[in-house]
């Protein structure tokens, strides 16, 4: 399996302080100031999530909503960050499309979802699509990791990832046996 070895990301407290000086998400480019000082993104992607991201990045609308760019942006940066893993090398405690996952954003109680790449008209309640900015970000994460949370509104909060209760590419693992 190939690894690649990230730098250190900053402490909350000096990204936080960074932030507050004014730094725009909506300006510039997938590496924004405001990205930037999320970069860099620490997660792992199977070939076929990653090969998904691009997909939905193709397909993301170019308006001129603040979601939209937001979501552009996060999704391009996240690819560029990734650390591709074979299916049959992934942990069972990163999230991967279709696992369910407990998380908890800015300390709030714990909310457990199913992460989807699409959403589906049938499709439980709590389900999480990866074309948000929490889908985008609880994607790749591993089961006690934090990360900052870029939210609708530009502002950058906090989700941790508690538990993976279900994982795919680990559930087929132990099928074959």
């Amino acid at each position: 399996m190939r690894a690649f070895t990230l730098p250190c990301v900053e402490t909350d407290d000096q990204l936080l302080d960074k932030l507050e000086m004014g730094f725009d998400p909506l300006n510039g480019a997938a590496d924004s100031p405001r990205l930037e000082l999320l970069r860099p993104i620490e997660c792992q992607m199977t070939i076929k999530d990653y090969t998904l991201v691009e997909g939905h990045l193709l397909q993301l609308p170019r308006g001129t909503g603040t979601d939209d760019r937001l979501l552009l942006r996060l999704i391009r940066t996240k690819l560029a960050d990734a650390r591709i893993v074979l299916s049959d090398d992934i942990s069972p405690d990163v999230v991967t499309g279709n696992s369910r996952v407990a998380y908890s954003v800015n300390g709030e109680p714990d909310t457990t979802c199913v992460l989807r790449h699409w959403e589906h008209k049938d499709d439980e309640s709590a389900a999480v699509t990866v074309r948000s900015l929490l889908g985008m970000t609880l994607l790749g994460m591993t089961a006690g990791q934090h990360a900052p949370l870029v939210q609708d509104d530009g502002s950058i909060g906090h989700v941790t990832v508690l538990d993976v209760a279900f994982q795919p590419e680990a559930a087929r693992r132990t099928l074959r046996g």
